[in-house]
């Protein structure tokens, strides 16, 4: 059976002068991740990142990998979350937060509607978020409000790429054996589709965790790569706009 491809809608990215932060283009938000060249020695990660970007405080993710979705409350959201997803919906911030979250070899999705007010940030082990996390995401925001799925936009970032990424060694057998791959964003991009988001509302970029690089070396660290003893992560950063951006 021939696997069919969507072409995933490529938006620009645009490289900080110092070469620390990628900002991604597309969606009406301030994000990016973070690239090898992020220094924050001086304070924590994040909160140097929160100087950077010019918000008001920081919401951290850290998600545990139990594929559970927690939507976030106005004047009531704490500073940090080990939910998989966490979602901001038809809230009204008087504030400018940005969500961080580690932005490594996993995929990661971010749901997007203005009118509604409608931030979501999926960061699942792969298997949770191939499986049924996106799914589930968009069933509960369903749930809780009446929302054409047409009128709401994704941007994935994809981790590491079809050739780079190795599932477990039972699966990578199956595939091997099979003479296959598999490409998480083009499986996450079906499952938008699926649910009815429109293709020309699927953002991404082509670049790789592992493998993506500069004339200076690699943009990111990946685990993956680098079987690193004490793992450093890039972050993946939203900024939620108040009604003075």
């Amino acid at each position: 059976m021939i696997e069919r491809r969507f072409k995933v809608s490529q938006k620009n990215i645009d490289l900080s002068q110092t070469r620390d932060l990628i900002f991604f283009k597309g969606l009406e938000l301030t994000m990016g991740i973070t690239t090898v060249n992020f220094n924050a020695s001086d304070s924590l990660p994040e909160d140097h990142l929160l100087l950077l970007l010019g918000g008001d405080y920081v919401i951290r993710s850290e998600p545990r990998r139990l594929a559970k979705i927690v939507f976030l409350k106005s004047g009531n959201a704490r500073n940090h979350y080990s939910d998989d997803s966490l979602v901001h919906l038809g809230l009204d911030w008087h504030d400018s937060p940005v969500i961080v979250t580690p932005g490594g070899d996993e995929p990661i999705v971010i749901l997007f509607n203005q009118r509604l007010k409608l931030v979501a940030l999926i960061n699942g082990s792969w298997e949770n978020i191939i499986l049924y996390l996106v799914r589930s995401t968009i069933s509960a925001i369903r749930s809780r409000i009446n929302v054409n799925v047409n009128e709401i936009s994704a941007w994935i970032w994809p981790g590491l790429c079809r050739d780079c990424f190795l599932p477990p060694k039972d699966l990578f057998n199956y595939l091997k054996a099979e003479n296959k791959k598999i490409d998480l964003k083009n499986i996450i991009s079906q499952q938008l589709l699926d649910l009815g988001i429109k293709e020309g509302n699927i953002y991404s970029t082509n670049l790789c965790s592992s493998h993506s690089r500069s004339d200076q070396g690699y943009f990111f660290h990946s685990l993956s790569r680098d079987r690193l003893v004490e793992e450093k992560n890039n972050l993946l950063f939203v900024k939620l706009k108040n009604k003075k951006d």
